[in-house]
């Protein structure tokens, strides 16, 4: 069958749905890669979405995962192979599997150079590039370098706001999303006279915090937002940031003494989400590069 791994254990590998009891193994497989992902963030991934899993008897070998941000935008990611099972066309069949439960009409992803030839092949195009910045806080903390005067910690009430700011901004319904995040994490919004003009949340992950999604009507809003993320920061802490290579937000942050340690290509297929809508509201930081 086309697109079948073809190594000599092809005939024993299983595609099944990926479960909670497979995240202990799904941790292995990331951390293989030198992905920082915990145990807690694979299960919020999953419960946001769906993953395939591959099995050779009882080893993960492989995984796939897709998230629906409403009817019209998913995006997929934790695409990964155990490297003893590269070349063997496992990739592709887990992708195409992932493929065909997605029906919204754009799906976007983020993809390794390794991983772009892949994506290619199912009709994804390059629309950008992402920074992976990430560092350690000073011990001090960090200095609070900006006016972060018109940014303020959101309420739980807030939600519905943030959600609508959102989806300006994506195209994309990420209330289960957001919701998610707004209970581990802490949001600042930025106020000005018309109300909220823009958003940034930091939360737990990996080895210590990631800031965003980052959302702004302005350049100067979302690195306000950024520092107010910041200055919370307990010193030492490990703090990363996924940071859309076009926006100015990505040499702040790396002012900060926060470096690029990793590019990767935004990758899109279908429309535009955006097309037709106006407003100046952008992306400046996202969720991560999973999720978007």
């Amino acid at each position: 069958m086309a697109h079948e791994p073809k190594n000599a254990k092809a005939s024993a590998v299983r595609f099944v749905e990926l479960r909670d009891a497979d995240l202990p193994q799904a941790c292995l497989l990331s951390a293989a890669e030198g992905w920082p992902h915990r145990e807690e963030d694979w299960r919020f991934m999953l419960q946001l979405g769906e993953g395939l899993a591959a099995f050779d008897g009882g080893q993960l070998i492989g995984t796939a995962m897709a998230w629906p941000f409403g009817e019209a935008v998913s995006t997929v990611g934790m695409v990964l192979v155990h490297s003893q099972h590269r070349g063997s066309g496992l990739g592709k069949a887990l992708f195409m599997r992932l493929m065909a439960r997605i029906h919204a009409p754009t799906i976007l992803l983020h993809a390794t150079d390794q991983a772009v030839s892949l994506y290619r092949a199912f009709d994804f195009k390059p629309v950008g590039q992402v920074r992976q910045c990430q560092g350690e806080a000073p011990q001090q903390g960090f200095a609070r370098s900006e006016d972060i005067c018109a940014v303020r910690i959101l309420e739980p009430s807030a939600l519905e706001d943030i959600v609508e700011l959102d989806a300006r901004a994506t195209g994309a319904d990420r209330r289960d999303l957001l919701s998610g995040i707004s209970r581990m994490g802490c949001f600042y919004g930025l106020h000005g006279e018309n109300g909220l003009r823009g958003y940034a949340v930091s939360r737990p992950f990996g080895r210590g915090v990631q800031v965003g999604p980052v959302v702004a009507d302005s350049d100067a809003g979302a690195v306000a937002l950024a520092a107010a993320c910041l200055s919370e920061a307990p010193g030492g802490c490990h703090v990363r940031f996924d940071v859309p290579a076009e926006s100015p937000l990505a040499d702040w942050v790396q002012a900060q003494g926060l470096p690029a340690v990793g590019l990767v290509t935004r990758m899109q297929r279908g429309p535009d989400p955006l097309d037709g809508r106006e407003g100046a509201l952008q992306v400046h930081g996202l969720a991560s590069q999973a999720l978007g």
